[in-house]
């Protein structure tokens, strides 16, 4: 009796145990050494693109594992420097936003990519501006073009469809456009309806860029090109046509609100509509929307759409290098482009078939490419003085949108610390 107890045992020790000490079955099938890479980027549960190019790769490459580290899109520059000051070995980090890329060479991260690029002959002329990632004192490629962006107008068609209100002119006017929030909010607000006609990000960046409809130099432009973006922001909240930044406070899941359903508008990023089609961790907006350019001055003069570029850089002190590199041409690539087209979100690589399946993708949600496809000015990455110079005048825009600064007293401080910024120490 004891030999059998002993034999059943010893079975049931393999069987539970051997498993974790056993060779990965992939790697034993393929016979290859698998390289595990780590990857930093953002709300990787959020979307459904990054996954997607990612489990592709993975499966088209079998040798190669990617390890994900996501963090939360508001806090992701604070945390990629924590990151990056850490001894967490991270090959391939996703770069956000333009200054990021700032951050990645204050700690001599970026790998130069004119090498790998010449001896893989690849095809740079389906990128629309890779020269910003250019270092511009050797000239080496610091990082390949991942997504695009530019910023659009959102509506909650079924929202207005209840109201009773038609969807929003195109073009309009900022004046008009006001006009036409007050009738939404009055329309909800007989209704009893919660939510708000503009759902507002608490953020100045994407303030600036939605009221003026083209670049801004914090170097020499005027400050006072601010002032109707403000007005406007400031005329909305008071009179309860939007979101109240003062209770914003940077909350937690600030993306997904629009998604809620009870808001009837939203300025954003074209890649909201693969949050919308495709879903929050896979749950889909459950209600109609629609998609317009965003609003500007004056309706005979055209906005100039500022291309924001979303890059991948290698760890120049990865000891992975070959496998990222082969990482970053398939995500950065045709492979990696068509999937992210049939998601919505536009990619860096634009070759004629990844157009066509972008185009193809929007239109089953009856959205014009062009919206997304016309850039008049290339986002560039600023240097350490800009981006303080930057970061200050952010500061103060906020102070502004929040009602703790007059307009007025918010532009004279922002033109005061600029002039100051010039004289130099």
């Amino acid at each position: 009796m004891k030999r059998v107890w002993m034999v059943c045992a010893v079975t049931l020790a393999i069987i539970f145990f051997v498993p974790f000490f056993l060779p990965d079955e992939a790697e034993e099938k393929s016979g290859m050494d698998v390289t595990t890479l780590h990857i930093a980027l953002w709300d990787y549960d959020m979307v459904s693109y990054d996954k997607a190019v990612i489990e592709a790769f993975e499966t088209s490459h079998p040798n190669i594992r990617l390890e994900v580290h996501s963090f939360n899109s508001l806090y992701y520059e604070s945390s990629l420097e924590s990151l990056l000051i850490s001894d967490t070995a991270i090959d391939v980090i996703y770069v956000n936003q333009l200054p990021q890329l700032r951050l990645l060479k204050k700690y001599d991260f970026p790998l130069p990519l004119n090498y790998y690029i010449q001896r893989d002959s690849l095809d740079m002329s389906s990128y629309l501006a890779p020269e910003v990632f250019r270092d511009p004192v050797s000239e080496q490629y610091l990082g390949l073009p991942y997504r695009n962006d530019r910023f659009l107008l959102y509506y909650n068609k079924t929202l207005l469809d209840t109201l009773g209100i038609p969807y929003p002119a195109s073009p309009i006017s900022w004046d008009a456009y006001v006009d036409y929030a007050g009738e939404v909010a009055a329309a909800m607000s007989e209704r009893g309806m919660e939510g708000k006609a503009v759902f507002l990000f608490d953020s100045p960046g994407h303030q600036m860029c939605y009221a003026l409809g083209s670049p801004f130099s914090f170097k020499e432009d005027s400050f006072e090109l601010l002032r109707p973006g403000l007005e406007t922001f400031r005329t909305m909240q008071e009179n309860g046509m939007s979101t109240d930044l003062t209770e914003m406070d940077r909350i937690e899941g600030m993306q997904q609100m629009f998604s809620s359903g009870d808001y009837a508008m939203m300025l954003n990023g074209n890649w909201e509509m693969n949050m919308l089609a495709k879903g929050f961790s896979g749950k889909q907006a459950a209600f109609a929307w629609g998609v317009t350019d965003i609003p500007r001055t004056d309706i005979n003069v055209p906005i100039t759409a500022e291309l924001w570029q979303s890059p991948l850089c290698i760890n120049k002190h990865s000891t992975k290098v070959e496998a990222a590199w082969e990482f970053l041409k398939f995500a950065c690539g045709p492979n990696g482009g068509e999937i992210m087209a049939e998601h919505l979100v536009l990619p860096g690589y634009q070759s004629p078939a990844v157009l066509n399946a972008y185009k193809e993708a929007l239109g089953k949600y009856g959205v014009d490419s062009t919206l997304c496809l016309e850039f008049g000015a290339v986002s560039q990455v600023p240097s350490s003085e800009e981006y303080a110079l930057q970061n200050d005048i952010y500061d103060l825009y906020e102070r502004a949108l929040l009602g703790l600064d007059s307009i007025g007293e918010s532009i004279a401080a922002m033109t005061a610390l600029r002039d100051s910024w010039n004289s130099g120490p």
